[in-house]
């Protein structure tokens, strides 16, 4: 006789609900990890204790992947389901989690996604929001442990109307132990997903506002799981990989915020017309026992052009919300004519000062913008600074790529596109349909960043501009500071000026090499200075457009002002505002310093054929910031310069010399050692 041990968790309405118009938040944290993996080994135990620390807000769920060991028992158990979910994430390496959906940004060191960065992980946990206009309520969850067999039952609801998200439920493993999983050591594995329902792609959803659909899933798992079996159900927006609600049959109370604000939609994207009205919609939530009083504002307000107009409802700005109760506020925006972007948000705080809060983001473009700037990596090298410094403030908007996606056919007037990975952005499906469709439309496009290419290449998009990798170049590899020499191309519109001796410093990433396969559209415009083949920067003629591809980070230029006019020519060069009259940057001296490194001391020294009115030699540090002075004034002889450098007082590391001479500059390394 067989033995049936079913297992009945039913969530009763009044542990998703709270204040009985939003529902508590569950966050998902998944992982991509390997039994062969040395790193997951040495990261992995951090991991666990932080996850067994949170478990009040969070829902694990780990996946394998098939690398570096390809016999790793919990992939082989579902292979399909583990590639579609660690595929789904772009995730290239292991181990790598994500929190909602979301990359949590590194601190310190590490390295995005790290399981081990404790720091990113609280950070991007803080940020999540405790509330959601969704609930999931896991009705049932049955098992057999003799054939492992099951059934789960869902329920969804919304508060507001929701459509094309997915629901994805996992049945999944609380421990395992395996006593050669792989190499690595690991024999204990926690939160193990075992199978998705029906499938790893999950369940399309649409619902209407305060609508509930129910959902049954059957599946069936080996029956040695069956221990210590849970439920995990998520919903999941695929535009921006966002999970906004999840539920999982183990019971780990949230402890309730004491006051928050709550948006029903956190993020309020839109284009629209002058005259056109948006809002974004929210409750101040005081879960303590007495009243309180909350002042209330908008920030960035500000910013936005005189003829734009943004106000809270009923021109509020404070609020006194009960104990144990909530207020509605809403914050509207009117687009005025001047084309510009919005980045309005709500802020809340107590009038002791003891609290504040600002969430949300209302974020509406003008539909007759021109220029947008996707921004894909990290802000610190975006060169959007360099654009408003170059073109001035409002040349280009910034939008994210999620919504661009979402909203990008709706400006009616736009030119042209820039698509920027600054140092790590990832070019993805995405990306490269944002690219497509922009040339669909015969928009200009600029693409650069330090990790572009890879991407570039498996989405198939090089060939469409008339280019092909060859390789990564090899050239500043392995000893800092990294150092390449780039050089621009003669009569070339953008930099045939720029010399051959252009200094850069690579940025985490080398840079590649490109290949020139349709010569009548396509030409370089950037190449290595050691040949004139080596190409890493190409423009390109559409007969209705123009294309610009930095197969590199523009930071790796030392020179900030080769930088800045490299960004503003080919912005201007796209849209044909300019040709060979404006090329009027600097021809280089063959300019060399000896010893170097050097202990102590070093020259300087060049040749001049005529003289200089004015001329100013400094010694600078890594930031640009003067260490000392070498030389200042007219030099009025011609021939042999020499200019002696004393570095014995410095500290040891890499320095710069900066010749500037009637207004043109270069740079020259220089090591100072022991």
């Amino acid at each position: 006789m067989k033995k049936f041990v079913p297992l009945f968790l039913v969530f009763l309405l009044i542990s998703q609900f709270s204040l009985n118009s939003q529902f508590l938040r569950k966050v998902i944290v998944e992982e991509a990890t390997n039994a062969s993996c040395g790193p997951c080994a040495s990261q992995n135990p951090t991991f666990q204790k932080w996850m067994a620390n949170h478990l009040d807000r969070i829902i694990p769920v780990i996946y394998h992947a098939w690398w570096p060991g390809k016999q790793d028992p919990m992939y082989l158990y579902d292979t399909i389901m583990n590639q579609t979910r660690i595929k789904y994430y772009g995730i290239n390496g292991v181990p790598s989690c994500r929190v909602n959906g979301k990359i949590a940004p590194s601190s310190g060191s590490w390295y995005e996604g790290a399981v081990a960065d404790t720091i990113a992980l609280n950070n991007q946990l803080n940020a999540e929001p405790f509330y959601s206009i969704l609930s999931i309520e896991i009705k049932e969850f049955t098992f057999n442990q003799n054939d492992g067999s099951g059934n789960v039952k869902i329920d969804v609801t919304s508060l507001k109307a929701i459509s094309n998200v997915y629901l994805r439920v996992a049945i999944c493993e609380e421990h395992h132990y395996y006593a050669n999983a792989g190499s690595n050591g690991e024999k204990d594995f926690y939160y193990l997903a075992r199978k998705m329902l029906p499938n790893a792609k999950g369940t399309l959803i649409s619902l209407q506002e305060n609508e509930t659909k129910s959902f049954e899933f059957n599946f069936t798992v080996d029956p040695s799981f069956t221990d210590d079996l849970y439920a995990v159900a998520f919903i999941q927006n695929d535009v921006n990989k966002e999970i906004l609600q999840g539920a999982w049959t183990k019971n780990y109370p949230i402890k309730e915020p004491s006051f928050t604000l709550f948006l029903f939609e956190p993020d309020v994207v839109g284009v629209g017309k002058p005259g056109d009205s948006f809002q974004m919609e929210g409750l101040i939530i005081n879960n303590t026992e007495n009243a309180v009083t909350f002042n209330v504002s908008l920030e960035n307000k500000d910013k936005l052009p005189a003829d734009w107009q943004a106000k809270i409802e009923n021109n509020i700005s404070q609020v006194v919300v009960e104990p144990k109760s909530k207020k509605s506020v809403k914050a509207l925006l009117t687009v005025g004519e001047t084309p510009f972007a919005s980045d309005i948000h709500l802020k809340i705080g107590t009038t002791d000062g003891a609290f504040t809060e600002t969430s949300g983001n209302l974020s509406i473009y003008h539909s007759g913008i021109e220029r947008l700037h996707i921004l894909a990596g990290e802000t610190t090298h975006s060169i959007q600074p360099i654009i408003d410094a170059g073109l001035g403030n409002g040349y280009s908007f910034n939008i994210l790529e999620k919504h661009y996606t979402v909203i990008g056919n709706q400006f009616n007037s736009l030119k042209t596109i820039i698509w920027d990975g600054s140092t790590n952005g990832e070019f993805t499906a995405s990306s490269a349909n944002i690219i497509f469709n922009a040339m669909g439309k015969n928009n200009n496009i600029l693409i650069c960043g330090g990790k572009i290419t890879s991407g570039m290449v498996s989405n198939g998009v090089l060939p469409y501009f008339g280019i092909a990798f060859i390789a990564y170049c090899r050239e500043g590899y392995g000893q800092a500071p990294y150092p390449v020499t780039l050089a621009g191309v003669p009569g070339d519109p953008i930099t045939g000026d720029f010399g051959n001796k252009i200094q850069g410093y690579l940025i985490n990433y080398l840079l590649p090499l490109y290949k020139i396969v349709n010569a009548s559209t396509s030409s370089p415009i950037m190449t290595f200075a050691k040949s004139a083949d080596s190409i890493c920067a190409v423009k390109v003629q559409f007969p209705s457009s123009r294309a610009i591809i930095l197969g590199m980070n523009p930071y790796i230029i030392y020179d900030q002002n080769l930088r800045n006019t490299l960004i503003s020519r080919s912005l201007l060069w796209l849209e044909g505002k300019l040709s060979e009259v404006d090329l009027d940057f600097t021809t280089e001296l063959d300019i060399k310093v000896a010893p170097n490194p050097t202990t102590k001391t070093a020259s300087l020294k060049f040749n001049l054929e005529q003289p200089i009115a004015f001329a100013k030699i400094e010694l600078i540090d890594l930031f640009g910031r003067t260490i000392q002075t070498i030389y200042s004034g007219s030099i009025l002889s011609i021939g042999e310069q020499i200019f002696d450098i004393g570095l014995n007082e410095l500290p040891s590391q890499t320095y710069f010399i900066r010749v500037n001479l009637d207004g043109k500059t270069q740079f020259l390394p220089i090591v100072k050692t022991e």
